[in-house]
């Protein structure tokens, strides 16, 4: 791998946590040393690989048939194919991941466009790794072939800046403010062609290790919130790291440099995840004020995240910085009674079948109206394992699953199933009834319309359906309801 002028030496895990770097900051390192080599990003049940050439993606595979090239560019309109044509190239083609040249051989791309489309392919999907905040990453280098197919060229450098000024870093924190930070790389070269010039002088400035306070006087002439900004950017696409400053004599914090085990990190994210106070602090219940805050000022001192920036276990680092914020709320808690006893209620609200459905509901709402439709329905079908047989679960789940061509005859058969059971809720027959219409069995439509009309004809979807204006401007902001309005949606 041949290495850009660097400050510092670069570090890349062969495997961890996304929560620790997040794949823009990964795509950034690995465009810095022009990587030759395989990514393999998972997040839950969904793994996409990534090839690498010289730093460039050259190809993008995934588990998910949603995500091969025929299905997306079918999908997204890329493609121009009848439904019983696609059908049968799907059935010829197989569960072959890499159909570029397929695609070239049935003539429904052209040679000199069949890179453009793969390009658009993988950048589409890395968009959406890009918002991913959990999940695991192992790197495999080496030249890989992939069997005479069309290649993409993506450099992987240049999409990691684009998508580090999109929106903040996984685990990063709300403010750089206590942030110390080091350049990766000299911005010289390939680099500097692809920053802004607030970009460029902040880099310039972090050939030493310095503090936000510090970056600020360095740069007086930058605001604040633009100096925040394009921190968080550069910091997200790689290019900015951070680094711990050397401890200062008597200013050492006594205990400071006490060995850390495995077992205590992963024994205070476990209490930090179940918002377990007393085991998060290691104090017994009951434990008076004083010695909450013994224990609080301990485990600041012992497991800040300062200390796992780098070394021996720089992995949980994302993790541990996330769960910080669980300490101080186990001050508040456990050293005054009525946090104490709010707490105690708030777990109980948690334990509550039908506010948990509702946590969950507005998750993947806000997943699908980003654009990340396969996390939301990834939302949707965790919920249900601990929510079992929620109504509205279901509904959302089926009206995802009809905004995709290849999944709308299992969306119709849950969404008709969901009728069955629940024929007293007309929003349910208007979602099969858009379902249908989507799946192009018109007739089924109608009569799914006429029922819900007869059974609710002020339900908001039933108005939708019907072309009331004010019904559908209110349905188009709903992300799972929308890509089925069809034309109505621009009546």
């Amino acid at each position: 791998m041949e290495t850009l002028a660097t400050l510092r030496k670069l570090t890349i895990p062969p495997r961890g946590r996304l929560s620790q770097h997040g794949v823009v900051g990964l795509l950034g390192l690995l465009g810095l040393v022009r990587a030759t080599g395989v990514l393999d990003v998972s997040w839950r049940r969904l793994r996409r690989r990534l090839v690498l050439s010289g730093g460039e993606v050259v190809a993008l595979v995934s588990n998910a048939l949603d995500d091969r090239l025929l299905e997306w560019a079918a999908g997204s309109g890329r493609l121009d194919v009848e439904e019983a044509r696609l059908d049968e190239l799907k059935v010829r083609l197989g569960e072959a991941p890499l159909s570029g040249r397929a695609l070239v051989d049935e003539g429904l791309v052209d040679e000199a466009d069949v890179s453009s489309l793969l390009a658009d392919h993988a950048r589409w999907h890395i968009r959406e790794m890009s918002g991913w905040k959990e999940g695991e990453f192992e790197i495999s280098p080496g030249s890989v072939s992939v069997n005479g197919e069309p290649t993409a060229s993506v450099p992987a450098l240049e999409l990691a800046v684009v998508l580090g000024r999109e929106s903040p870093p996984p685990g990063a924190p709300r403010s750089i403010a206590p942030l110390t930070v080091v350049a990766v790389a000299e911005s010289d070269g390939e680099i500097e062609a692809l920053l802004t010039g607030e970009e460029r002088e902040v880099l310039d400035a972090c050939r030493k290790p310095l503090r936000r306070d510090e970056l600020a006087a360095t740069l007086p002439d930058m605001a604040a919130d633009d100096l925040n900004r394009v921190v968080t950017s550069l910091w997200r696409a790689g290019l900015l790291a951070g680094a711990v400053r050397p401890a200062l004599g008597d200013a050492t914090i006594a205990g400071y440099e006490t060995e850390v085990t495995r077992d205590e990190i992963e024994a205070f994210l476990a209490a930090a995840e179940a918002a377990d106070f007393e085991n998060l602090l290691r104090v017994p219940v009951g434990a008076d004020p004083a010695e909450v805050r013994r224990a609080y000022y301990r485990t600041v001192r012992r497991l800040h995240p300062d200390r796992f920036l780098h070394g021996r276990y720089s992995e949980f680092h994302g993790e541990i910085e996330s769960a910080f914020r669980t300490v101080h709320e186990a001050l508040e808690v456990l050293s005054d009674p009525a946090h104490r006893r709010a707490a105690i209620r708030s777990t109980a609200r948690r334990s509550d079948p039908e506010l948990l459905a509702r946590g969950y509901l507005a998750q993947a709402r806000k997943a699908a109206t980003e654009g990340h439709r396969a996390d939301a329905l990834m939302l949707l079908e965790s919920a249900l394992q601990q929510v079992p047989g929620h109504v509205d679960l279901q509904l959302s789940r089926g009206l995802l699953l009809a905004g995709n061509p290849m999944r709308r005859d299992d969306a119709c058969a849950l969404l008709n199933q969901l009728a069955v059971n629940h024929p007293d809720r007309a929003d349910i027959l208007a979602a099969s009834s858009l379902a249908l219409a989507a799946a192009q069995r018109d007739d089924e439509s109608e009569t799914m319309r006429r029922r819900a009309w007869v059974l609710d004809p002020d339900d908001p979807t039933v108005r939708a359906l019907e072309g009331d204006k004010k019904a559908l401007k209110n349905a188009r902001k709903n992300p799972f309801i929308a890509p089925l309005l069809g034309r109505r949606a621009a009546g």
